[in-house]
């Protein structure tokens, strides 16, 4: 166990990096295959085998730490039925939750403190955390510009109470991968009132996310002056 932790420690950076690269290339020498069209119309043929392909670009996204988790959810989104895309999307989330968590786990707290150095926002969220895992992990998930592999992560490190952490983190996401569901749904009509929505209500949570962030802050600040 210690020398798989070792072994990790000194090649999570590559190995992020690798599976990063790895996908970009795979889809973009696939590129024709993954087109709203193509998808629409093969997808039928073969829904599971669709969906265990969509859940393993969930697990790779988990190595690869940095890959933007929303081009997944809105390829679901243009595959499959809204409903279906919706519950697929929330069960990749929760499968690189529970992933990441595990590294965390494996890796200990020094070696994530490393990695949340180089995010100063969840770094001053870390500091405040003076809330129930469940409610802490709420927040943070609800800020969609803090790393969610980090999140889980440095969570898995801090040994939080797994059970609690998932509830949290999965509660957390339910509005973020709604709308990125949708907006890849109408993905095919960029010009429809559906997908305009859908982008207005993805740049309405960003602003959401910064606001709940200043104000945890904040309350974290007056709490602190009061004692």
């Amino acid at each position: 166990m210690n020398t798989l932790r070792e072994w990790l420690r000194k090649n999570l950076k590559l190995i992020s990096a690798a599976t990063f690269v790895l996908i970009a290339v795979f889809c973009f020498a696939n590129r024709r295959f993954f087109s709203a069209k193509f998808l629409t119309a093969h997808m039928p043929e073969q829904p599971f085998a669709a969906a265990c392909f969509i859940l393993l670009m969930y697990l790779l996204k988990t190595l690869a730490v940095s890959f933007p988790i929303r081009v997944i959810e809105l390829g679901a989104g243009a595959v499959f039925p809204a409903a279906w895309a919706y519950l697929l999307n929330l069960a990749g989330n929760m499968l690189g939750f529970a992933v990441a968590y595990g590294m965390g786990r494996l890796l200990g707290a020094d070696f994530v403190s490393q990695l949340t150095d180089r995010y100063p926002k969840f770094k001053t969220m870390v500091r405040c955390q003076h809330s129930s895992t469940v409610f802490f992990c709420i927040i943070v998930r609800s800020i969609t510009f803090i790393p969610s592999d980090i999140i889980s992560m440095y969570l898995g490190a801090s040994k939080s109470d797994f059970g609690k952490y998932m509830l949290g983190s999965t509660v957390g996401v339910l509005p973020s991968v709604a709308i990125a569901t949708y907006l890849g749904h109408y993905l095919p009509e960029p010009r429809s009132l559906q997908f305009i929505v859908s982008v207005g209500l993805l740049a309405f949570l960003s602003v959401v996310s910064l606001i709940v962030y200043l104000l945890y802050i904040r309350k974290y600040a007056a709490e602190k002056k009061d004692s």
